[in-house]
C-alpha cells in the first residue's frame, strides 16, 4: 500500500534514504524523524569529523556511511561507507540501524537480506525510531525476515502512528479493519482511514472504498464505496481507477455503468506497469470479449475525456 517522502530536515539525508526508501517494504515507509546533521563544507570541519569518526563517535561514523554510500565522502567506499554505518549501528545509533534496515531490506547496492533488515529495524524501533517502528510493523504483517505477526504487526504500527507517522496510521487502519481475532477493531480502522482521507490522502480513500465496496469489517455500501473510491480516482491512483470500474461493472448492481465502469479500468490499464496496470489489462481484455464494440467506443472517449481533466500522474 503503500510505501513514500523520506527526511524532512537535511537535504543530503533526504536524498539518501529516499533512494534507499524507493522500494520500501510492501506497506510504505515513510519519512524519518531523523537528527538534523552539519555536513562538513570546509576542510576543517572534515577533518573534525574524520577525527570523530576514527575516535567511535556514533554520530560521526553515521554521517560519514551515510554519505559515503552514495559517494559523498572523497577517499571512502561504499563498503567503508556500510562498515562505518555498521560499526554505528553497533554502537546503538538508531538512525544508522534504520538505514541498515532499509538497505538490507531492499537490496541497494548488495543482496537483500531480510533476517538482516529486521534485525537492524527492531533495534532503531525499540529505540522509539518511528520509521523504523513502521517499517517493522509492515515486516511482520508480510513476514518478511520475521514470523508473519499481525499482533506484532499492530503493536509496531500503533507505536509509529502514536508519533504521528501517517502511512502507518493508514496500514494500522487497514489492519483493524480487516485482520482476523485479537487484531480487529472495525470501527476504529475507519476512524483512522477516514481521518486519513479527509486529509486527502489517496491510499486511505481507496482502501475506504474497497471496505466499502466489499464489506470488509463493515456492512457493504457501494454509494459509500463509489464516493471515496472517486476521490482517489480522479487524483490519478490506479488501484482506486480499478476499483471503481469494477464497482461499474457489477451487473444488476445499483451503480451499474458499463460504459464509465470500463472508462475507468482504461484508465488504470494506461497506468505505468505495475500488478494494478496488468489487472486492469486483464479485466480490459476480458470487457472486449463482451460489451458491444460502440460501448466500447464510448468508454474510451470518456477515458480519454477524464485523462485531460485530471491528468495521468497515476500511483498505485
Amino acid at each position: 500500500m503503500l510505501l513514500r517522502d523520506f527526511c524532512r530536515r537535511n537535504q543530503i539525508h533526504h536524498r539518501l534514504l529516499a533512494v534507499a526508501l524507493v522500494a520500501a517494504l510492501p506497506l510504505a515507509a515513510t519519512a524519518a524523524n531523523s537528527k538534523s546533521y552539519v555536513v562538513p563544507a570546509t576542510p576543517e570541519e572534515r577533518q573534525a569529523l574524520a577525527r570523530a569518526a576514527e575516535a567511535g563517535e556514533p554520530d560521526a561514523l553515521y554521517l560519514v556511511g551515510a554519505l559515503g554510500i552514495e559517494g559523498k565522502v572523497q577517499g571512502v567506499s561504499r563498503a567503508q561507507g556500510l562498515s562505518a554505518l555498521s560499526r554505528a549501528a553497533d554502537a546503538g545509533h538508531a538512525e544508522a540501524n534504520y538505514l541498515l534496515g532499509v538497505i538490507y531490506a531492499t537490496g541497494q547496492g548488495q543482496p537483500r537480506d531480510p533476517q538482516a533488515a529486521a534485525r537492524h529495524l527492531q533495534v532503531a524501533a525499540n529505540a522509539g525510531h518511528a520509521d523504523a517502528q513502521a517499517a517493522l510493523g509492515q515486516a511482520y504483517l508480510a513476514g518478511q525476515g520475521v514470523p508473519q505477526d499481525a499482533a506484532q504487526a499492530k503493536h509496531w504500527l500503533e507505536q509509529a502512528a502514536a508519533q504521528g507517522d501517517s502511512e502507518a496510521r493508514i496500514n494500522l487502519g487497514v489492519l483493524l479493519t480487516s485482520g482476523g481475532p485479537g487484531v480487529a477493531d472495525p470501527a476504529r480502522g475507519v476512524e483512522l482511514l477516514r481521518a486519513a482521507a479527509d486529509q486527502g490522502a489517496a491510499t486511505a480513500q481507496h482502501n475506504l472504498g474497497q471496505i466499502y465496496a466489499e464489506g470488509l469489517g463493515v456492512p457493504a455500501h457501494p454509494q459509500t464505496a463509489y464516493g471515496w473510491y472517486l476521490l482517489a480516482a480522479e487524483r490519478g491512483y490506479q488501484r482506486a481507477q480499478l476499483g471503481l470500474g469494477r464497482l461499474l461493472l457489477q451487473g444488476g448492481g445499483p451503480l451499474f455503468d458499463p460504459a464509465e465502469g470500463a472508462a475507468w479500468i482504461m484508465l488504470a490499464a494506461s497506468g505505468p506497469p505495475n500488478p494494478v496496470t496488468e489487472a486492469a489489462s486483464a479485466v480490459l481484455t476480458r470487457l472486449a470479449e463482451s460489451l458491444p464494440q460502440e460501448l466500447l467506443t464510448d468508454a474510451r472517449e470518456r477515458a480519454r475525456v477524464t485523462m485531460m481533466r485530471i491528468g495521468m500522474s497515476s500511483g498505485q
